[in-house]
């Protein structure tokens, strides 16, 4: 399951990569500067730490905030939103989810504190006076 997780943000990596990539290209003109710049973002330490290692979903923002960038770029300025309005949704569902689960947690935390609370206490039991 956790595999899965880590996958997810390892190909956002890698198009976070391409995203790069096509950045370095209109800025720079410059192939070899940009096949080094998405050498750089793909073999960075930050990128196997983060997604690789830990499991971090931040390459899935990234990846929508540097392709809205891109398409401002372009002065594809629907595309852009597009991807910039990704990100506050995606942002909006992380929320909530989180909350979702705390809240579900929290109940059955108060469910088995209930449950414990209820039951009788056995007797001790003791060998004084036989």
């Amino acid at each position: 399951m956790l595999w899965e997780i880590k996958t997810i943000s390892c190909a956002f990596d890698f198009g976070i990569a391409i995203f790069v990539y096509f950045l370095a290209k209109e800025l720079t003109g410059s192939r070899l500067k940009s096949v080094l710049c998405y050498a750089a973002t793909v073999f960075g330490l930050t990128v196997f730490l983060n997604s690789s290692l830990w499991g971090q979903c931040d390459a899935i923002y990234v990846f929508f905030l540097i392709g809205a960038l891109y398409f401002l770029l372009k002065k594809k300025q629907p595309l852009s939103f597009f991807f910039l309005g990704a990100i506050f949704y995606l942002l909006a569902i992380t929320f909530v989810l989180k909350d979702l689960f705390s809240e579900s947690n929290k109940e059955e935390k108060e469910y088995e504190k209930e449950r414990l609370a209820s039951e009788t206490p056995a007797e001790p039991v003791t060998t004084e006076g036989q």
